[in-house]
C-alpha cells in the first residue's frame, strides 16, 4: 500500500452550462508558500483529468494506483497520464509544463457540462 505524502489533490464540479457546450477554461496552480526557489516548496507538474462520475482519482480507505503513488512520491506523471488516459469514462489527460516549479503555471483544459475535474500534483521537501 502506497501512502500518499506530501501529495495535493483537489476535485471541482464544472458548473452548468447549456446542453452539448464544451467550454475551455484556464487553470493556474500558484505556489503562495513563501521563499522562492532557495528555500520556497517546490511542486511538480499538475495533471488535470476531466472525467465523468464513474471515474475515481483515489478511494477513500484504498491504496493508490501506481500512476498516483508515483506523482505522490517522485512527481512523475507518465503512469498516471496512461492510468487515466485508458479509463473509457475520462475525458482528457492534461499536464502543466515545467517542474519542479516555485511560482505558479498556468493550462488549459475543455469540459462538457457534468464533466468533472481531478488534479493531482506532488509538494517536494515534505517527509
Amino acid at each position: 500500500m502506497s501512502l500518499l505524502r506530501g501529495c495535493a489533490l483537489l476535485l471541482l464540479v464544472f458548473a452548468v452550462a447549456p446542453a452539448a457546450l464544451a467550454l475551455n477554461y484556464k487553470i493556474t496552480v500558484e505556489n503562495e508558500i513563501p521563499g522562492g526557489v532557495e528555500t520556497g516548496q517546490p511542486f511538480s507538474p499538475p495533471v488535470a483529468i476531466v472525467h465523468g462520475l464513474e471515474y475515481m482519482l483515489w478511494e477513500l480507505g484504498e491504496p493508490a494506483s501506481p500512476g498516483l503513488a508515483m506523482v505522490a512520491e517522485e512527481g512523475a506523471t507518465m503512469t498516471l497520464e496512461m492510468e487515466a488516459g485508458a479509463d473509457p469514462d475520462v475525458r482528457s489527460v492534461t499536464v502543466g509544463t515545467g517542474g519542479p516549479f516555485f511560482d505558479s503555471r498556468t493550462f488549459e483544459i475543455t469540459a462538457e457540462p457534468g464533466d468533472l475535474l481531478s488534479i493531482a500534483w506532488m509538494l517536494g521537501r515534505t517527509n
